[in-house]
């Protein structure tokens, strides 16, 4: 019988570069302070917190933070 161990659980699949996003989000940075942080460009940022504001089911950077904060994302 062969065991495999579960792979940890990502909450709401967020990835890596998202939970960066909402990190620096929550720190009340701009969208261009978030590019340069990340090193990527602006329209990556806006495509990014989209796919995120999806994910938390949320539609503004405020609700994100606070919903995430509530799920103990940050």
């Amino acid at each position: 019988i062969e065991i495999r161990k579960k792979s940890p659980v990502i909450p709401f699949n967020l990835t890596t570069r998202e939970r960066e996003a909402l990190h620096l989000m929550a720190g009340n940075l701009t969208n261009q302070e978030i590019a340069d942080t990340l090193f990527v460009s602006l329209n990556t940022v806006k495509t990014r917190l989209k796919d995120l504001y999806l994910k938390l089911d949320v539609d503004s950077r405020s609700k994100a933070v606070e919903k995430a904060r509530q799920l103990h994302l940050l």
